[in-house]
């Protein structure tokens, strides 16, 4: 399954790596395609993932990046 979301506060390949890094430790999820362009995360995954299941993995960047619906 593939499902897409909205993150802001990505500025450069630094921002992209660790927002790939925080979704690639949820549980299911097998890949993650990340862009500062059209700031987004494509995530594949085994079921679909809750969205705020997510925010709780960006907890930890106190507000730099947000992640939301697309």
């Amino acid at each position: 399954m593939t499902q897409t979301f909205k993150v802001t506060g990505m500025s450069c390949g630094h921002c992209e790596a660790q927002v790939k890094n925080a979704l690639l430790t949820q549980a299911d999820i097998s890949t993650v395609e990340v862009s500062k362009d059209t700031q987004s995360a494509t995530i594949t995954s085994d079921k679909p993932i809750e969205l705020e299941s997510l925010k709780s993995t960006f907890e930890e960047f106190e507000g730099a990046f947000e992640i939301s619906n697309s």
